[in-house]
């Protein structure tokens, strides 16, 4: 009974420092990079104050993008 248990906890100690041996080599393909999309979107009006913007352009381009 004793040496099955012997076996059985040096065989889970050889697995896991092979394992802790292999973990730094995984490959970065395993965890997927995220791109998420975006949009840049720049406007200029002369002489106009910033609440005549956000009325006039701002909310009319983000009502248009789905913003």
């Amino acid at each position: 009974m004793k040496k099955e248990i012997f076996k059985i906890l040096i065989v889970f100690l050889i697995l896991s420092f092979l394992g802790f041996l292999t973990f730094p080599k995984l490959s970065v393909r395993l965890n997927p990079s995220e791109s998420l999309p975006s949009i840049s979107v720049s406007y200029s009006w002369a002489n106009s104050s910033p609440y005549a913007l956000e009325r006039e352009v701002t909310n009319i381009l983000e009502g248009g993008l789905g913003i």
